[in-house]
């Protein structure tokens, strides 16, 4: 029974609903429009739709449908399903449609769907009529150019709710409202404003249909976590929750404690009985106690129904009931013409509580003291279980009660009875008890769970999607996708098990396993719902139907390319998250950025790196200051990565040549997102020599033999692995010269498999090639011998065809490196597009290599990692919660719109959470009221890192003010095998032990990603100082000035592109020295402290705004990965695509 382009399982009891595109789009919609306005005769209907992206398109095909009718269609726009039942209703419309999937997840979709009268339409006659009618298939027209008729009726729905009360009774009260993202926070907003003796805090009003911070479905008691720290923490009154559409809202009384269904139920019947005492209440089976004692009290009449929507707002009809009420929270009233409300019941609640003058928790007292129930349980049912033998199971194991089946099954005992009942939308075996006695209730539970779960799983707070799964192992995979790491509102609670400490190099679960089982069980139990939260929205994630790069390839159709083959990213290091020692600094941190970034655009992208098995050094001083380095071993099966295996299951092995021999690499599966990141791995049993071994030991260790060997690993052994798993990039990306040898690699292919001459296929691997430049400094830009390179090379030539000369040809610099070999040469000389990481770079490397024209892309950092989660929250809030979302156009000046108490607050939080880690760590007293100013990246001379020692007696007099506190922090690591650095970094250990200095100048050890984390949000400034022409870009400072952190700055890199005029400080270049004491002790220390004395902020916390938005709008990796995709990626395409050597 399906239509070519229509299921018949979309629809369901009460509503159509369907996973957007694949079930429900605008062509199924538009026949069930079709069918809907046929089972609804009349004129004038009314429509609206919710937050959800497919949202338009399904109002679309309803818009097209009434249009082809000559039916007059208006559109609410973006409303709650109430407004469109108040419309309906008020109005007269002969029909109305609600475009809705309440709170399932964010590619789902729905409609919903009354007839005059706001009564229910029956769903299997509108299956029938679409299967039955005769309408052509519709194709989607340009929304853009779709005429709709707009009605505005916010006015009068808010008249309407506001009908149920005296608002004049209502008190003075703090209310906390919770609309989780969904509809209920537009819905709320001019009830409130009418209610100017409330006090509202909003939570998550604004619309997002991935619902980020949880599922909005208050009627799961976890999801009202959050609402309730908050009432308790804000000393309010009272919270109120609402689910996705706003059709229903759930409380919390002023402890925080959350109403459940039944208590709501009983208590909105007797504040209407005793307005309207002995009128008609309905309610189901589910849970009667509470409600039918108030019935009682209130001398009403009880109706008992079957549970669900259509027969609830029958029964209001033909009863003429003053209210009805149903366990799952919906609330129906005769005067809101009968049907569901989600305002309506809060308002009434602050009305009572006026009128009485009690809390809402004294309201409650009776039913929580003197009835007891179980809550719903829900068990997902076993495909083809017989639901009457699970009936007879439960009457089997309950002997001796009242049975009967008005609603499913019901049995009644002494002193208690339960309802179970399947679900009129889903597979699921609903079960409630309710006792007066805490006791029995534990008793039934646990017996029913034994009798039950032959035949179904129990869901208990779980996401649908995770049912089946124990808590290990959703953490387990949640862990194993470093998502969680960016996830701003549900980072595992797991990475906060460190304490304060940021020296830490181990694994989440492997860290928690050193605790033992028992530990690790607590855990696991503690935060379930938190890994639940956060496998529900990784699963989002992954399944976003429309991403910022699908909407790119609507205007650049050319970039589709890229889904078959996609970006092939190769990067010597990465740095994703501390405890993955696989990247040393800037060029890792940039590059784990980057592969972020593509994940959150939806860009097809493959990281390609190496998975060093002791990583880059962990830093120690010894006792004369002089840094120490330690190498940790990182056993990958403690890790979040899974071996790459061939079509057999076995671990997928290529070969690679050095000198003389084959040696073998495996890979490293890490997923980052949606981007997969293969990390390459000579350290297996197969490789007989230590040396082979040992190629993936240690990052940027060994001499020059060792640095080749990696170097071969990368650009050889990459795209082999690459092409064994089946992956064939358009484009080739070296982020810097390591993975040059990719190059041969690329080569030897088109050699070998298209039967080229080698100069013909040097051209053609041109064609795919970028290559990124990120510094001028010759120790990052690999040079080596002639002798060294033909050692190594010299059979892998028999592949080439071609002499060893005109390969050493390809890099050969005889300008700076005497006619030895550069692979930055190699990159440059060979790369269809090169670039620069920043404007003066790009000035300065067309300098140094005046051949070849460097593009310039300036760096940028991901927002979602490096702002922190107190800022990150105060930017959900002001600016838009959708300021992260690659795909949203965002207003960064809203920023200015941040209070400054409460950006003052959140950095004050940030700053001690630093002065703390470090304090703990070091063993040191800072103080948190201290101008503090931090220096931290890696130590190297051009950096000058001693700029702040020039004058020490200088220096002595600044910090030892008692007038102006000030602290300066500095954090870095040299580089082993950079001896220059390594002794300024005992200089400044070794003057900084002076007694003027100490707790005020202080160099901290251990620096690495966590520590950077800490210290760019709760520095008070960021101090760089690097010569001019020797910094390539920096983004230390970006994430700084991303968090509100002040910078004081020297020109070079991406500060050369920035007017600091009102925002931050210039150091100046001819007397740096000068500038730079001048500065802090005649500007910045006043301009602090004096903030500090007389609580006159703004100066300095405009300068702190004005940094967040330079950093959020123009040095975000979104920004840097827009200009990748048109300056270097599309033109790439586009010489391919155009049939050049080639294509």
């Amino acid at each position: 029974m399906e239509l070519p382009n229509i299921s018949a399982k979309i629809f369901h009891t009460y509503d159509v609903r369907g996973v957007y595109p694949i079930d429900l789009n605008f062509r199924s919609a538009y026949q069930v429009a079709h069918a809907f306005f046929a089972l609804c005769p009349g004129q004038r209907y009314v429509i609206g739709y919710d937050m959800r992206k497919s949202s338009p398109e399904l109002h679309a095909a309803f818009v097209v449908a009434a249009g082809e009718l000559g039916k007059e269609l208006d559109s609410l726009g973006m409303v709650a399903t109430d407004k469109i039942y108040f419309a309906v209703g008020k109005f007269e419309y002969d029909g109305g449609i609600m475009i809705t999937a309440s709170h399932n997840p964010e590619i789902w979709n729905g409609i919903k769907l009354v007839a005059k009268g706001v009564k229910s339409l029956d769903m299997n006659q509108v299956k029938e009529k679409v299967f039955s009618q005769k309408v052509e298939d519709k194709e989607m027209p340009d929304l853009s150019k779709l005429e709709v008729t707009t009605k505005d009726y916010d006015a009068a729905y808010t008249s309407h709710v506001l009908s149920f009360v005296d608002s004049k009774i209502i008190p003075e009260l703090k209310i906390v409202v919770d609309a989780g993202n969904g509809m209920g926070g537009m819905n709320a907003r001019p009830v409130f404003a009418a209610l100017p003796q409330l006090t509202i805090d909003e939570m998550y009003f604004e619309p997002e249909a991935n619902f980020p911070h949880h599922e909005a479905n208050p009627a799961v008691e976890a999801n009202t976590n959050e609402l309730s720290k908050q009432v308790v923490t804000t000393n309010a009154n009272m919270g109120i929750a609402f689910d996705g559409d706003a059709d229903r809202c759930f409380v919390v009384d002023e402890k925080g404690i959350y109403v459940p269904a039944n208590q709501m139920m009983a208590l909105l019947t007797k504040i209407l009985l005793e307005k309207f005492p002995e009128q008609i209440i309905i309610s189901d089976y589910r849970s009667i106690y509470a409600i039918d004692h108030e019935i009682t009290k209130g001398k009403g009449k009880p109706v008992k129904i079957t549970s669900g929507h259509s027969y609830s707002v029958a029964a209001m009809h033909e009863h003429n009931a003053l209210f009805g009420a149903e366990n799952s929270g919906h609330y129906y009233f005769r005067d809101n013409f009968s049907v569901d409300n989600g305002t309506i019941p809060f308002l009434l609640i602050l009305e009572y509580l006026g009128k009485t003058g009690k809390k809402l928790s004294e309201l409650v007292s009776y039913y929580r003291e003197e009835i007891f129930t179980s809550g719903e349980h829900n068990f997902i049912l076993v495909p083809g279980t017989n639901i009457e033998n699970v009936y007879n199971n439960l009457r089997a194991a309950f002997p001796g009660g009242k049975v009967s089946t008005p609603d499913g099954l019901v049995m009644e005992f002494e002193g208690w009875r339960m309802s179970a009942r399947p679900s009129n939308t889903e597979p699921k075996l609903r079960i409630n008890v309710e006792s007066r006695s805490q006791t029995q209730i534990d008793e039934a539970m646990l017996k029913i769970h034994e009798v039950i779960m032959t035949d179904a799983v129990y869901q208990d707070n779980q996401s649908d999607e995770n049912l089946g799964m124990t808590t290990e192992q959703k953490f387990d995979q949640s862990i194993r996708n470093l998502w969680f790491t960016w996830n701003p509102h549900h980072i595992l609670p797991i990475i906060d098990l460190y304490g304060d400490g940021w020296r830490k190099n181990t694994p989440p679960t492997k860290y928690l396993s050193m605790f033992g089982q028992k530990y690790f069980d607590n855990v696991l139990e503690k935060k379930a719902w938190d890994i639940d939260q956060n496998l529900r929205l990784l699963r989002d994630y992954r399944a976003r139907p429309e991403t910022w790069f699908s909407k790119f390839c609507e205007q650049n159709p050319l970039a589709k390319k890229l889904y078959g083959n996609p970006i092939a990213y190769f990067c010597m290091e990465y740095g994703l998250i501390d405890w993955l020692q696989i990247y040393s600094g800037g060029l890792g941190i940039l590059a784990g950025d980057f592969i972020k970034q593509a994940s959150d655009m939806g860009v097809p992208m493959v990281g390609v790196g190496i998975f060093y098995h002791q990583g880059y050094f962990h830093q120690d001083f010894d006792e004369n200051g002089y840094q120490q380095e330690t190498y940790i071993e990182q056993d990958p099966s403690d890790y979040p990565v899974q071996l790459v295996e061939d079509n057999q299951g076995k671990p997928l092995e290529v070969s690679i040549e050095i000198i003389d021999h084959e040696v073998w690499v495996r890979a490293w599966r890490l997923r980052v997102g949606i981007t997969d990141l293969l990390l390459l791995d000579t350290n297996i049993e197969r490789n007989e020599r230590e040396e082979d071994r040992m190629i993936s030991a240690h990052l940027y260790g060994g001499d020059n033999d060792t640095r080749v060997r990696q170097e071969i690993l990368l650009g050889i052994g990459g795209p082999r692995i690459l092409n064994a798993i089946g992956i064939t990039p358009t484009i080739y990306h070296m982020n810097e010269g390591h993975s040059g040898f990719l190059v041969l690699e690329m080569a030897r292919r088109y050699i070998e498999e298209q039967k080229m001459d080698f100069h013909q296929a040097i051209k053609q691997v041109h064609d795919q090639l970028l290559f990124t430049n990120h510094t001028l400094k010759q120790a990052g830009n690999d040079i080596f011998e002639y002798g060294l390179l033909q050692k190594f090379l010299g059979t892998y030539l028999d592949n080439l065809h071609t002499s060893f000369d005109e390969v050493f040809n390809l890099g050969r610099d005889q300008l700076y490196a005497e006619g030895k070999f550069s692979m930055t040469l190699l990159g440059l000389r060979n790369a269809n597009i090169s670039n620069a990481v920043s404007k003066l770079h790009g000035q300065a490397a067309k300098k140094l290599w005046p051949d070849y024209q460097l593009k310039a892309v300036t760096n940028g950092v991901h927002m979602p990692t490096w702002v922190s989660p107190e800022i990150h929250r105060l930017l959900d809030k002001y600016v838009g919660e959708d300021w992260h979302y690659p795909e949203r156009e965002v207003d960064y000046q809203k920023v200015m719109d941040i209070p400054d108490r409460e950006l003052w607050q959140a950095h004050q939080i940030r700053k001690e959470k630093l002065l703390k880690t470090i304090s703990s760590e070091v063993n040191i007293e800072l103080n948190p009221t201290a101008l503090t100013i931090a220096w931290a990246r890696r130590f190297a001379s051009y950096k000058r890192p001693d700029l702040i020692m020039h004058d020490m007696n200088r220096l002595a007099e600044i910090v030892g003010k008692g007038e102006y506190p000030i602290q300066i922090l500095l954090t870095g690591k040299a580089h082993p095998k950079d001896t220059i650095g390594k002794t300024l970094l005992q200089q400044l250990w070794q003057n900084f032990q002076r007694p003027e200095f100490k707790d005020k100048v202080v160099l901290i050890p251990g620096y690495n990603w966590q520590l950077a984390r800490r210290m760019v949000s709760g520095a008070d400034v960021w101090l760089n100082t690097p010569y001019r022409y020797e910094e390539a870009s920096g983004t230390s400072g970006m994430k700084a000035a991303a968090n509100g952190v002040l910078q004081f700055t020297t020109l070079d890199g991406w500060t050369d592109e920035v007017n600091w005029d009102g925002t931050g400080w210039v150091i100046a270049e001819d007397d740096p020295a000068d500038s730079l004491y001048n500065t802090l002790a005649n500007e910045i220390c006043p301009m602090f402290c004096h903030k500090c004395e007389d609580q006159q902020r703004s100066p300095w916390l405009e300068r702190m705004k004005k940094s967040m938005i330079l950093a959020l709008q123009d040095y975000s990796s979104k920004r840097m990965m827009q200009q990748y995709l048109t300056d270097l990626y599309l033109p790439t395409l586009q010489n391919l695509t155009d049939g050049k050597p080639g294509a």
